[in-house]
């Protein structure tokens, strides 16, 4: 009575995926809105481990569509708050910067030229100023021409 019979995997997978949308996407109802870029900004270093995540395959891109989107400011997606606009747009280039070859050859199969739609993205982030902080400008910078040479780390 009251067990299941699932697999560890599947169970440690759906966990772990919900607790790292919730940490992306800010959806705690108890804390505000992480909008400074700092080392203890939980949503960067869930940026890191999600890219890990789906790199090594733990876990799918689905995952990450929607903050990398929004990170990125593609006009079909959500807008992300302008507060948080900088970390977002930080943590998406995380993201892409290591599970970027996952995540492209992904999009890949469903719509051609993403690869461009992403380069001219980070291209109009840079021109709108929206990252300040200046590792996250070295980060936007290195990201470019990884993608432009299309390598990925």
């Amino acid at each position: 009575m009251g067990w299941i019979n699932t697999p560890f995997n599947d169970v440690f997978a759906i966990d772990l995926g919900d607790y790292l949308t919730t940490t992306l996407h800010e959806l705690h109802l108890y804390k505000a809105k992480q909008t400074v870029v700092s080392p203890k900004n939980t949503v960067l270093s869930s940026a890191l481990l999600v890219g890990s995540v789906v790199r090594n395959r733990l876990l799918g891109p689905n995952l990450v569509n929607g903050f990398v989107n929004q990170g990125l400011q593609l006009p079909s997606d959500i807008p992300v708050e302008k507060q948080r606009r900088e970390v977002v747009s930080i943590g998406a280039c995380l993201v892409l910067l290591v599970a970027g070859s996952v995540l492209l050859d992904k999009w890949r199969e469903y719509e051609p030229g993403w690869l461009e739609k992403v380069v001219e993205a980070l291209e109009v982030l840079k021109q709108k100023q929206v990252v300040k902080y200046p590792t996250g400008l070295d980060l936007l910078e290195v990201y470019s021409c990884a993608l432009m040479e299309s390598s990925f780390i």
